[in-house]
């Protein structure tokens, strides 16, 4: 897919003859697919250029290889650590301006083994603002962009279950100062008020430094950031938060257990958990809780005991203090080979079961434990039950969201909350003529895409991306149309139904009728795009609209006409080609309906090209 996408959305500046250096940063296991296929893209295509690549998971990878690795094909180096000194290094060594030693550099030694550089450290009080140039921080569909900053790097503590420390040097707190400078600057280059803290995790000093820079300098900018929780964390830090512009506070809670808090050797009471909350909460500072089932040792009872703890604090948030706006996840515990767990796995009762074969770069391990929760325990715990998923809720008629800058978005804008469960709206069955007006309807956000080639629509009331054609374009001013007028450069009459069938079945858009009454008109059906999945002997499959996340099973009959309507067709075509008695047809539309897995519209034949009938065609039901 990502080869797929190089080619036809070429990288600007590759064919550049000044191009010496092309860097790619690697943070997470997701992305290293991406990334090398970049990385071949470039090489193919400019074998002379030197292609880097650095971030946190490269330095987790880089440091367990003995030999020259595979990856040398498409990377030419690897930078461990921290980059803001090796890659001017690095560029003006390539280049020919100097040739300093680049810290933390791996590079072939070209005799099959390996030449490493030591890291340095940063000093983070020397670095400058952030650049954010070139990015399109306007094309996104987020209500707004949040800006990532650092008020520290790395983490002060050393938990068991984690590998932060191992790949981040070790840890350093820019001057609350220079934070607030940085937040004013981007925020006057770029117009955004809200950014987020992507420390590992701020400290007290890090949170009481920044929230007075910016309440004595008069700023009116928020933000969120991670914490952990401690007696520090009271009444009057949490008031200087609120007046600062914090809007979510995310903290560790891990286990409501002292016993398993210990075993993490996480370095925090639980009883300092209540008073913490109370002291956010009681000042309209939402919370998120980051909660683990299953490190080693940990009993089924506490592990529920913390899952009840984390559902009672989302409900206290709402009920009592009047802050809809928190969130919890209940993640299982994953042993990371770089974490202390991992390094010493005989210290906290864990045998560690050697990867698979072709399984070299994972860093999660299988393990088996000498008492408490099994792996196959924690995901029967953590697939179900109080604050199992992500952006769990609160309570059964509020949804937060997966994403954590959305629900700091709302807490920011104090926003009301959408329904638990986003549906797309009923698709009615509409009269459309030549002349029907056609507007998108109220909140819808549009763009055109990337490519140029069609037009990328956010939906809201159904919580649905949809891409319709580049001939749709007029929509963009926000003014009614003719259809016809809409329909003039369709590709076919066909194709323009359906886009405008899926248009109106999520809510997309607003149709305003200008037909005379009495015109003859067909009944059009139209399949929206849903994936088959799980096919079964009997025909039957599962249908899944990637627009929506709707999943529905249907019959062979039911799969049979979703396929035969794909290009529209009236209720008699469908009676015809499917063979299916009128009661059952009926019955099978009426369920594809309501299920969003087609619509219904009745339109004039003059849209479709086709002879006016003799006979108004019979509505289904």
């Amino acid at each position: 897919m990502y080869g797929w996408a190089l080619e036809r959305r070429p990288i600007p500046d590759l064919e550049d003859s000044d191009l010496a250096v092309v860097g790619i940063s690697v943070s997470a296991d997701t992305q290293l697919i991406a990334a090398l296929t970049t990385a071949r893209h470039v090489k193919r295509r400019r074998p002379d250029v030197h292609v880097v690549m650095g971030g946190n998971l490269t330095t987790r990878m880089v440091s367990r290889w003995k030999e020259e690795h595979p990856f040398f094909e498409y990377v030419d180096s690897f930078v461990s650590y921290e980059g803001e000194d090796a890659l001017p290094a690095l560029c003006d060594r390539v280049t020919g301006a100097d040739d300093r030693a680049v810290p933390g550099l791996l590079e072939r030694d070209g005799r099959g083994g390996l030449l490493r550089t030591p890291a340095a450290m940063v000093d983070v009080c020397d670095l400058p603002t952030p650049d954010f140039d070139g990015l399109p921080l306007d094309a996104y569909f987020a209500p707004g962009p949040v800006l990532p900053l650092q008020a520290s790097r790395s983490c002060a503590w050393d938990c068991a279950f984690c590998s932060i420390p191992f790949a981040s040097n070790k840890f350093r707190i820019r001057r609350a100062e220079q934070v607030v400078h940085d937040m004013t600057a981007l925020a006057a280059k770029h117009g955004s008020d809200t950014f987020m803290f992507v420390d590992e995790i701020m400290t007290l000093t890090s949170l009481r430094g920044v929230s007075r820079q910016l309440i004595d300098g008069g700023h009116s900018l928020f933000w969120y950031g991670e914490t952990r929780f401690s007696k520090g964390l009271d009444a009057e830090l949490a008031k200087a938060l609120r007046d600062s512009g914090c809007r979510r506070l995310d903290l560790g809670l891990e286990s409501y257990n002292q016993r398993v808090l210990d075993l993490m050797r996480k370095g925090t009471k639980v009883a300092d958990i209540e008073p913490s909350l109370q002291s956010l909460l009681g000042n309209k500072v939402p919370v998120h809780l980051f909660c683990m089932t299953g490190f080693p040792g940990e009993t089924e009872e506490e592990a529920l005991r913390t899952q009840e703890f984390a559902a009672q604090t989302l409900h206290r948030s709402t009920e009592e203090f009047g802050v809809p706006y928190s969130t919890a996840a209940n993640g299982p515990f994953i042993l990371d080979v770089l974490s202390p767990v991992g390094e010493r796995p005989d210290l906290f009762g864990v045998e560690l079961l050697p990867p698979g074969e072709g399984e070299d770069l994972a860093f999660d391990v299988d393990y088996t434990v000498a008492e408490g929760l099994t792996q196959e325990d924690v995901v029967r715990l953590t697939s179900s039950g109080p604050g199992a998923g992500a952006g769990a809720a609160f309570h059964q008629g509020t949804w937060i969201g997966d994403a954590e800058e959305w629900s700091f978005l709302w807490a920011m804008a104090e926003a009301e909350l959408p329904a638990r469960r986003v549906t797309a709206p009923a698709a009615p069955c509409h009269d459309v003529d030549p002349e029907t007006m056609v507007r998108l309807a109220d909140g819808v956000r549009a763009r055109t895409s990337v490519t140029g080639r069609g037009l990328l629509l956010h939906v809201p009331s159904s919580d649905a991306l949809l891409s319709v054609p580049q001939e749709w374009h007029p929509l963009l001013d926000g003014r009614f149309h003719a259809v016809a007028d809409l329909w003039e450069n369709s590709a076919s009459p066909g194709s323009a139904a359906t886009t405008l069938l899926r248009l109106v079945a999520h809510g997309a858009v607003t149709l305003e009728p200008a037909g005379a009454p009495g015109v003859r008109r067909h009944l059009w059906y139209a399949a929206h795009l849903h994936e088959v999945t799980d096919s079964r002997a009997d025909g039957s499959c599962l249908l899944t609209s990637p627009e929506t996340g709707n999943r529905v099973r249907v019959s062979a009959a039911g799969r049979l006409l979703w396929l035969l309507a794909a290009g529209g067709a009236t209720a008699s075509e469908l009676a015809t080609r499917s063979r299916l008695r009128e009661e059952q047809l009926h019955a099978l539309l009426g369920d594809l309906i309501r299920h969003h897995v087609i619509a219904a519209a009745a339109l004039d034949p003059e849209l479709l090209g086709l002879p006016r009938p003799t006979a108004v065609a019979q509505r289904v039901p």
